[in-house]
């Protein structure tokens, strides 16, 4: 998951102290992600296992942004008045 790894990239530049735990978040959501699409490969019920699969990502999703992510904005806002294109880029989102 490109996001995650970009996310990683952006806590490990702010010295994020809790990068550890959040990685292991991203890893456990990425276990049971591709424990769903296995399932779906292997498809017996499709339907139900695709109504399963929205409902999780969907609240993991709202759950993560609003409650883990919000925690290391406050690091990522000192590392974005630095100049460059990625200081600029990141003030559009961590205002």
């Amino acid at each position: 998951m490109a996001h995650n790894t970009f996310e990683e990239s952006l806590m490990e530049k702010a010295d994020y102290p809790m990068l550890d735990a959040h990685r292991e978040v991203h890893e456990t959501f990425k276990e049971r992600a591709n424990e769903l699409l296995q399932k779906l490969h292997d498809c017996t019920n499709c339907v139900k296992i695709v109504a399963r699969a929205r409902i999780y990502i969907g609240l993991w999703l709202i759950s993560h942004v609003k409650q883990d992510d919000m925690d290391y904005v406050p690091y990522i806002r000192k590392i974005v008045g630095k100049g460059g294109y990625m200081s600029s880029l990141l003030s559009r989102y961590f205002r």
